[in-house]
């Protein structure tokens, strides 16, 4: 195939992130992007995610910080004039986008070149009619099904057809919209949902085939016709589950040959057959019994499979896709990890991969649990060992799933019919629900009848569970009054069944905190008497084809207990077996008598219990795989954040790579732990080396003990690493080799109310009045101190995670009766503070422990106590005064030297009158500190990391200041996926509830907003010169500030839909009974909430939380989201509504960051 010859293509972006498109895109755009400059190409990139990675300006050569709509990609061609349009990376937002300018003709008109899979194959793997004749046309078998674009033909088809079916929208994202109907109601129910989510209105309606196992093939085509099988993924769960919901192992485990090579034939015939060019993910169904298959679907762009099967095998896809987007053929691409080999070269991965979600629904504990074919999970991890049971094990870990799924006490009370419910749902927790059905002694066969999960999966949770509950009645036979006691010396029987039982947990991958907990001892202790026995793991070089004559770079680990360094891939079973593959469930480990196993070394120790510290002790067994790490070698450690997750997301990975590169720039051996296989970070060209492991205690302490040395670096990664800090530090007091970016003392004053307190009282910093209360009389009595309104928290704690207001008694005793009182019961301190009404505002800064630099502030809109990542929030701030900004850096400068911080800070303050409060401090990045660098061009986590070595001082520095006319103006504007999830509220609060985020930057403030939500989940976009219908539903604390809203939006040219009572109250006034034809009073009654036509007549609902609102109010916001209508909950968002204003035209990053410093000569003050 000829080289295609280009000077610039545009790349199309992901976006924020949602439920569905998270942080994979950013993933492999950056490694596209890159792909792309290394063939002299100049890449322009559109995407208005500012905590990614690919945004920043090392990656594009022009970067457009715009919405990704239509008009505005249209802007940017006419502007840019690209010779080409990559959209295979952004997700199915690149892929639609691409889709409608070529239907529209705007490709065309510019004469731009779609590269990479054609449009006309984009429309056949997306349109569902033409996949399907397609599929039918190669003779391969598909699920009985038909498209429709009406209800009145989805009727008719499930008349001839039967029930169940399973509804699919076409060109969606996440599955959404679509599910499983069990019967007609079902049917009318859902179907003109997925209808109205599909942009072409229309739906799959398929035959039900529930209970078949899903198979994924990560499939790789070049133009010339080459296709390699990168790596076959089996989803635990059934069909039915969405794969992104699904615990997913790779490669696939339980198919017979007969049917491996019966898929592999219809991969390459599919690929072929749509002129696949790049990365692409097909998937199978497979019959659980018989030798049988059927197509399911096919995604012709890179996906979260890509990234899972990219990290899984070191092969990297998206780069490929870029570089055959080109022209390349595979064969002339070299493998970046592995010398000798080239990109044609299909991966084999003798290692096991399984990967799980991570699910939401701790912030939404109200929410339906239930799975199905509508993705739900916000992120995913991954664990890699040598057995299936080891890389499961891991990734429990990883969810901190680990300590319930092994809490025999807990799940044995569990009731069966509860536990039967959540197998047949399937719910969320039913992984939780496997252990517990085998610990109360349920059957394979029946759990199987329940589930539909292959037997083989079954027998590897039934090991588990039972060696667990092996060990918990072991050691409950060894206690006294409660507490481990050894009953005679280390060679009694009862010590060697200990070596042997904790030989086999470790074996199978159980952590040390389960043998912990069961023994009633502290995880170091057990790690101690563990390393004394010489139970410890080997870490493994990841091998994507454990090739002898072409072995990988060292550059990317795991660990594993196993003697063998180079574990080989194994001859499959047949599919009759339920022992299902290699290797088998019923493992060989030590057996009770026994006190060596040849897969541990056991070092015999005479007598006594005493054993030495374990730091001084360890010695992991690496020598003969990678050689040992160079003690001369300086290096740091960087703690990444984990899975995608409401309160911690992308922005702690773009924060963990600007560390990695910093610390790389500054001479130092750089290191990374995380096992989120969608980001940058886990890329193995980014740090020195990667370890793909839990950020457990266990695994992250292996990993800082084989490194030998180094700063461990808390700060980048979010509070899940900043955690981690004290125990590490316990741990690792002894040893001189290591040193911390924060102190402990740092993280203790910020996360603890009564040290934080007592520094803002040393430094004479406003602070609201507030207590720590570890039980139900100290909340009382505080509360009797305080009066209400209260905020009450715990610390360290995520995105705000069992934070709330209580208004007042019987919110208090709301509050007793449910997650306060249960945390109080359980002995958490929780941080009592009066609530202050006010305006929020936070500021993030870097310091060397003398001097900070502070670009400038974020004026949140929503008033305190809406958590901040679900505010839309100002930079620079646009109503503080000069001398509150100055009061407020004088307070960051005296917090950073109190604290002797050197490193990032972010700090929340609130202005209430002319007093300005710190609510509170945190000692690492923040979801901010992205934005903050993209508007300055300069990196606060760069800054940060040199710090924090004490390579700079801030005064010696020419760092850029924002100028003082405060334009252009950025806008960070939440994005919620609450649409996904059922039964959710989605009412704003001190807890977090957005997935991601989005900037927009213009000249003009109302223009910033309005491009700010232009995104189809951001509620605020109504052209009320439309006459669009607005509800509103609340009772009202402050009728004249809630009728001037009404005015405004009346005035340009909205129409209100009002409660009876609330429209006569309003046109009660003369100067407002000429809007009387622009209002539509309803009645307060269920039968308007149940109404479709109803919702579907509304383009916005306004339903703020007021004091004295019912449950109706609740239903009332439910319910629009259920129909798919926009939900405004708070009063002060809605206030922008009719001030936004729509500009013309696009500016490059660049322009705006020039603007920004007072670096250009013009800035325009409005378009």
């Amino acid at each position: 195939m000829e080289k295609i010859k280009m000077k610039k293509i545009l790349v199309i972006g992901s976006g924020p992130i949602v439920i569905g498109q998270a942080a994979e895109f950013d993933y492999a755009g950056t490694q596209a992007c890159l792909s792309l400059k290394e063939e002299g190409v100049h890449v322009v990139l559109v995407n208005n995610n500012p905590a990614t990675i690919m945004t920043d300006p090392e990656i594009a050569d022009t970067l457009y910080m715009e919405p990704l709509s239509e008009r505005v990609l249209e802007d940017i061609i006419a502007k840019e004039r690209p010779d080409g349009l990559i959209a295979s990376i952004g997700g199915q937002t690149g892929l639609n986008l691409a889709n409608a300018l070529a239907a529209s003709g705007v490709l065309d008109t510019y004469g731009v070149r779609l590269l990479g899979t054609p449009v006309e194959a984009i429309r056949k793997a997306e349109d569902r009619a033409l996949f399907r004749s397609l599929m039918m046309e190669l003779s391969l078998p598909v699920v009985a099904s038909q498209t429709v674009e009406t209800l009145e033909e989805g009727l008719a088809f499930a008349y001839e057809i039967g029930y169940p079916l399973i509804l699919r929208p076409a060109f969606t994202l996440g599955g959404e919209g679509g599910g499983m109907v069990s019967d007609e109601a079902m049917l009318r129910e859902k179907l003109p949902r997925a209808l109205d989510r599909s942009p072409i209105h229309q739906v799959l309606v398929e035959k039900s085939i529930h209970g078949w196992k899903e198979i994924e093939y990560e499939v790789m085509r070049d133009g010339s016709g080459d296709t390699i099988i990168v790596t076959t993924m089996e989803n635990i769960d059934p069909v039915g589950v969405h794969t992104g919901d699904s615990a997913v192992v790779a490669p696939m485990l339980t198919v017979s040959e007969k049917m491996q090579r019966l898929l592999d034939e219809a991969a390459h015939t599919i690929a072929s057959a749509l002129g696949l060019i790049g990365g692409a993910n097909v998937q199978f169904a497979v019959h659980p019994e018989e030798e049988t298959f059927c197509v399911i679907e096919v995604n012709p762009r890179v996906s979260r499979s890509s990234a899972l099967a990219s990290k899984a095998t070191g092969y990297p896809i998206a780069y490929a896709t870029a570089k055959v987007a080109l022209g390349y053929r595979l064969s002339e691409l070299k493998h970046p990890l592995v010398p000798g080999k080239t990109l044609l070269d299909a991966p084999t991965i003798p290692h096991r991969v399984v990967k799980l979600p991570r699910f939401p629904f701790d912030v939404f504990p109200e929410a339906d649990t239930t799975l199905g074919t509508q993705m739900q999970a916000t992120g995913e991890v991954m664990g890699l060992g040598v057995t299936v049971h080891q890389a499961f094990n891991k990734a429990l870990r990883a969810l901190d799933l680990d300590l319930i799924v092994y809490d025999v006490e807990t799940l044995l009370t569990l009731p069966q019919a509860s536990i039967k419910a959540s197998l047949e749902g399937p719910r969320a927790d039913r992984i939780t629900a496997l252990f517990a059905a085998f610990y109360q002694g349920m059957t394979i066969g029946e759990v199987a009848a329940w589930t539909h999960i292959h037997p083989y999966f079954l027998t590897m949770i039934e090991d588990l569970a039972h060696l667990n509950m092996r060990l918990y009645h072991f050691v409950a036979s060894q206690k006294k009054d409660g507490k481990f006691l050894w009953t005679a010396g280390r060679d009694s029987d009862a010590s060697k069944t200990w070596v042997s039982l904790v030989a086999k947990t470790k074996w199978q991958g159980i952590g040390d905190r389960v043998v912990a907990r069961h023994m009633g001892l502290e995880e170091a202790d057990v790690r101690r008497m563990r390393i004394a026995e010489g139970i410890v793991p080997t870490f493994f070089v990841l091998d994507p084809y454990g090739d002898p004559n072409h072995p990988p770079l060292p550059k990317v680990f795991f660990s594993a207990y196993a003697n063998d360094p180079s574990p080989k891939p194994r001859s499959r079973l047949s599919s009759s077996s339920i022992q299902g593959i290699d290797p088998p469930c019923r493992i060989a480990a030590p057996s009770d008598d026994e006190t060596s196993h040849p897969n541990f070394k056991i070092r015999s120790q005479d007598g006594g219990q005493r054993v030495e510290p374990f730091a001084s002790n360890h010695k992991h067994d690496v020598a003969h795989l990678a050689g040992e790490p160079d003690d001369s070698v300086q290096r740091a450690i960087v703690l990444g954040s984990g899975a995608i997750r409401i309160g911690q997301g992308i922005e702690f990975d773009y924060a963990s790579v600007h560390a990695l590169f910093a610390l790389k720039a500054q001479g130092l051996e750089t290191i990374v732990i995380n096992h989120n296989p969608e980001t940058v970070s886990t890329d193995f060209s980014v740090a020195d080396r990667l370890y793909m492991e839990p950020l457990a205690l266990e695994d992250v302490l292996d990993v800082i003990l084989h490194e030998k040395n180094g700063m461990i670096m808390l700060a980048y990664g979010g509070q899940s690493s900043l955690n981690l800090g004290g125990p590490l530090r316990r741990i690792l007091l002894e040893s001189p080799n290591y040193t911390f970016d924060l102190n402990e003392s740092v993280i203790k004053t910020c996360e603890e109310r009564k040290p934080f307190y007592e520094l803002l009282d040393a430094l004479s910093i406003p602070h609201p009045v507030g207590y720590a209360a570890n039980n139900r009389d100290m909340l009382l009595t505080f509360v009797k101190t305080l009066g209400f309104p209260l905020l009450v928290r715990p610390s360290y704690v995520i995105g705000g995670t069992s934070m709330m207001i209580i208004a007042d008694e019987a919110a208090l005793e709301r509050a007793l009766g449910g997650a306060v009182g249960e945390l109080l019961d359980r002995g958490q301190t929780l941080l009592v503070d009066r609530y202050i009404e006010g305006s929020e505002f936070e500021a993030d800064l870097v310091s060397d422990g003398e001097d900070i630099y502070l670009p400038g502030f974020f004026e949140h809109v929503e008033p305190a106590g809406i958590h901040s990542g679900d505010s839309i929030a100002k930079f620079p701030a646009q109503s503080l005064s000069k001398e509150i900004e100055a009061r407020a850096r004088a307070y960051a400068r005296r917090i950073a030297r109190g604290l002797g911080l050197k490193g990032l800070l972010n700090i929340q303050y609130i202005v209430s009158g002319d007093t300005v409060y710190v609510l509170e401090v945190n000692p690492r990045a923040s979801r901010t500190v992205p934005i903050v660098g993209k508007i300055t061009g300069q990196s606060l986590v760069k800054l940060g990391a040199q710090c924090a070595l004490g390579r700079i001082r801030l005064k010696e520095l020419e760092l850029p200041e924002i100028n003082e006319k405060r334009r252009p103006v950025a806008i960070k504007a939440p994005v919620f996926s609450t649409e996904k999830l059922s039964g959710v509220d989605p009412l704003l609060g001190p807890v977090m509830r957005s997935t991601g985020e989005v900037l927009a930057i213009s000249w003009d403030e109302n223009d910033a907003l309005y491009r700010s939500v232009i995104e189809r989940r951001a509620p605020l976009l109504v052209d009320l010169s439309t006459q669009p219908a607005i509800a509103f539903y609340g009772a009202l604390e402050n009728t004249e500030d809630v009728f001037s809203l009404f005015r405004a939006l009346l005035a340009a040219g909205g129409r209100l839909f009002l409660p009876a009572v609330l429209a006569e109250s309003f046109l009660q006034s003369p100067e407002r009974y000429g809007y009387r034809s622009q209002i539509v009073s309803f009645a307060d009654s269920e039968h308007v909430y149940e109404d479709p036509n109803w919702w579907k007549s509304l383009s916005l609902l306004i339903a703020p939380h007021l004091k004295g609102e019912g449950e109706r109010a609740v239903l009332f916001r439910q319910k629009a989201l259920h129909y798919g209508v926009p939900v405004v909950s708070c009063l002060e968002t809605a206030y922008l509504l009719p001030a936004l204003r729509r500009g013309d035209g696009v500016d490059t990053l660049h322009a705006y960051t020039e603007a920004f410093l007072n670096r250009t000569k013009h800035v325009p003050t409005i378009r």
